[in-house]
C-alpha cells in the first residue's frame, strides 16, 4: 500500500476542513446570524451542523531533569507545548472525513531539541473512515491516524511524548458479538521538524489483533496477535547487508478478581531475519492491583517486566527485544531512562485518592539488565550505556511519585518526580550520579 499517496491525497481535504473551522471560530456571527435575529444567543459551537465536529486540545509540561547521561549536573529547565486543532465531517452515518493539525514547541531547551519535543505546524491526522468501528459489523479507516492495541506496549499513540505517534495505514475492523479482529497495513510516521512529516521509507508494519471479550468469569479479554515488521537495507552484526523480516506473535489477557483486584499479563515472541542475522527475542509483562480496606481508597500495585537482550554482538543472532512502536514512558520508568529492551524490572507501589478527583501514586522499581553484554536502553529504544566488561547487571533503584488532579472532565493538572539512583552497573560504567526528573503538566481539551 502506498500510504504516502493516501496521506497527500487526503491532506488537501484536511487543510480545507481546517480552514473552514478557523473561519467559523474567527467569525461566530457568520454561523449565528439567524439565531441573533430570533433572539437565540447560544454559542457558535451550538450552531454547527450535526455532521460537523470540531476538536481542540492544549498541553504544556515543565520539566527540570538533572543528570543527563548520568553525569552529575543540572540540565536546565524547559517547557514543552502542544496545540491540536481538528475537524470531522460525517455526511452519512457510514462515512467520516477527519483532519487534524498539530503545533509542538519547546521553550528554554539548551541546544537542539529532539524531534520528540519540537515539530512546528504539521498534519497529524488525515483519514477517511467507512463504517463505524464500534458494535457489530465492519469498518475501514485509511490515511494518517492514531492506532493503539491492548495496553499499548507494542503499538501505541504514546501520549507521554510532546509529539506522539501516528501511522499512515489502512485499519480494518470486523466485530461480531464478543469477537473482534483488527487488521493494519502501513508505516509509522517519522517526525521532521524542518519539513512535512512522512512515513519512514522502507519500513512497514502489517498485522492482526484479535479480542475475545468476557470468555470466562474474571477474564475481561484474551487478545492474541501477530505482526510483521519489514525494513529494507539492514546491516547484520557481522556486516552482512539485506532486508529485515521480523515476526512478532503474542497474547495479552486481563481481568478483574474479587476485592476489585485487576490483573493483566502479556507474553511476546519474536523471530525472523535481520539482514544475515537470525532474530530470537522475547518479552513478558505482568501486573496486579488490589484495593485495601484503608482510607483514601488505597490500592497496592505490583508489576514484573522482562525483555531479552543480545548476548553477543558477533554471533549472528539478534536477541534484543523490539517493542515496535509501543509506549515506554511511564510504563517502565517515569524518568524515561529505561525502556522495554534488555530489561528485568519488578515494581511495587501504592495508589491513593485523598480527595475527590486527586490521585497520587508512589512506586519503587528495581532495574536490572537481562544480559550485561547488551547495555541499557531508554524509553526511545536507544542504547545509552554499554559496558560489556561490567560484573553487575544491576542498573539501580528508582523511586517515582505522580499526582493527577482532574479539575474538570476536560482539564487535568499533573505533577511528578522520578529518581533513578545508580546501581553497580552504572557505577562501573562511570555513571554514578543517577538521574532525577521532576515535571509539572497542564492539559485542556475543548
Amino acid at each position: 500500500m502506498n500510504s504516502n499517496t493516501i496521506v497527500r491525497g487526503t491532506a488537501a481535504a484536511a487543510a480545507l476542513l481546517l480552514s473552514l473551522s478557523f473561519t467559523l471560530i474567527a467569525d461566530p456571527g457568520a454561523s449565528a446570524s439567524h439565531s441573533q435575529t430570533s433572539g437565540d444567543t447560544a454559542p457558535a459551537a451550538a450552531e454547527l451542523p450535526r455532521w460537523m465536529k470540531l476538536t481542540a486540545s492544549f498541553r504544556s509540561r515543565w520539566e527540570l531533569p538533572s543528570g543527563y547521561s548520568f553525569v552529575a549536573h543540572g540540565d536546565g529547565d524547559y517547557a514543552t507545548t502542544r496545540l491540536r486543532f481538528g475537524m470531522g465531517i460525517t455526511p452519512f452515518s457510514w462515512l467520516t472525513f477527519y483532519g487534524e493539525a498539530q503545533d509542538s514547541h519547546v521553550l528554554g531547551y539548551a541546544g537542539t531539541a529532539p524531534s520528540s519535543m519540537y515539530d512546528p505546524l504539521d498534519l497529524r491526522q488525515a483519514y477517511v473512515q467507512l463504517g463505524t468501528p464500534e458494535g457489530n459489523g465492519a469498518s475501514l479507516k485509511f490515511g494518517r491516524q492514531e492506532v493503539q492495541f491492548g495496553a499499548g506496549r507494542l503499538i501505541s499513540v504514546g501520549d507521554w511524548s510532546n509529539i506522539t505517534k501516528t501511522f499512515d495505514v489502512a485499519h480494518g475492523v470486523v466485530q461480531e458479538g464478543a469477537l473482534r479482529a483488527d487488521i493494519i497495513a502501513g508505516s509509522v510516521v517519522a517526525i521532521n521538524p524542518n519539513g512535512f512529516d512522512e512515513h519512514k521509507p522502507g519500513e512497514h508494519i502489517y498485522g492482526s489483533y484479535f479480542t475475545w471479550s468476557r470468555p470466562v468469569k474474571s477474564v475481561a479479554s484474551i487478545e492474541p496477535y501477530f505482526f510483521t515488521k519489514t525494513l529494507v537495507s539492514a546491516v547484520g552484526e557481522r556486516g552482512g547487508a539485506g532486508n529485515s523480516d521480523e515476526y512478532v506473535s503474542g497474547v495479552r489477557a486481563a481481568g478483574v478478581l474479587p476485592n476489585k483486584t485487576t490483573w493483566s499479563v502479556e507474553g511476546v515472541r519474536e523471530w525472523g531475519f535481520y539482514a544475515t542475522d537470525h532474530i530470537a527475542a522475547s518479552g513478558l509483562t505482568a501486573s496486579v492491583a488490589t484495593s485495601l480496606h484503608l482510607p483514601w481508597k488505597a490500592r497496592v500495585l505490583a508489576d514484573y517486566n522482562y525483555a531479552s537482550g543480545d548476548r553477543s554482538a558477533t554471533d549472528g543472532t539478534r536477541g534484543t527485544f523490539d517493542f515496535l512502536y509501543g509506549l515506554n514512558q511511564p510504563f517502565f520508568s517515569v524518568t524515561g531512562m529505561v525502556g522495554w529492551k534488555n530489561l528485568v524490572e519488578p515494581r511495587t507501589g501504592i495508589e491513593i485518592t485523598p480527595i475527590r478527583r486527586v490521585t497520587f501514586t508512589v512506586d519503587y522499581r528495581d532495574v536490572g539488565l537481562a544480559t550485561v553484554s547488551d547495555g541499557l536502553y531508554n524509553s526511545a529504544g536507544t542504547r545509552i550505556v554499554l559496558n560489556r566488561k561490567a560484573t553487575s547487571s544491576h542498573v539501580g533503584n528508582s523511586i517515582e511519585a505522580q499526582g493527577l488532579w482532574t479539575v474538570t472532565p476536560k482539564t487535568t493538572i499533573g505533577i511528578g518526580l522520578g529518581d533513578l539512583m545508580a546501581g553497580e552497573f552504572l557505577r562501573q560504567s562511570g555513571k554514578a550520579s543517577g538521574y532525577i526528573y521532576p515535571y509539572l503538566s497542564f492539559k485542556r481539551t475543548l
